[in-house]
């Protein structure tokens, strides 16, 4: 695992991907959850996936007429220095699960073998 400050150094990480998908997830137990239909963060195409939702004021916010919500998630395993979060957009049906036990999504980014082709 990276130390902390690592996490915050995005160095070449790209800042946005349209071919990312996630790459990683965790077990949550009793968390603010939302599970989405349709999303996107940072130009990747979220289908069918839940998120732990993160511990902000107003996680859920309309920003330029678009639907966003606040997630407990890296970006190629890095993290935003402010927040930790990442500004998921919703492009269709959410669900809010309280208290949901299960598997988040933790990290979007690009398999190895992706980044080679």
């Amino acid at each position: 695992m990276a130390n902390v400050e690592d996490l915050h150094r995005w160095g070449k990480t790209p800042n946005t991907d349209p071919k990312a998908v996630p790459i990683e997830w965790a077990r949550v137990e009793n968390v603010l959850a939302v599970t989405v239909i349709k999303a996107s963060l940072r130009l990747a195409k979220i289908k069918s996936q839940t998120f732990e939702l993160a511990d902000v004021k107003n996680p859920i916010r309309l920003i330029n007429g678009e639907l966003c919500l606040y997630v407990k998630c890296s970006w190629y395993g890095k993290r935003a220095v402010s927040t930790d979060t990442q500004r998921l957009i919703i492009t269709n049906n959410y669900t809010l699960v309280r208290g949901y036990t299960g598997q988040v999504v933790k990290n979007i980014g690009r398999l190895q073998e992706e980044k080679s082709k």
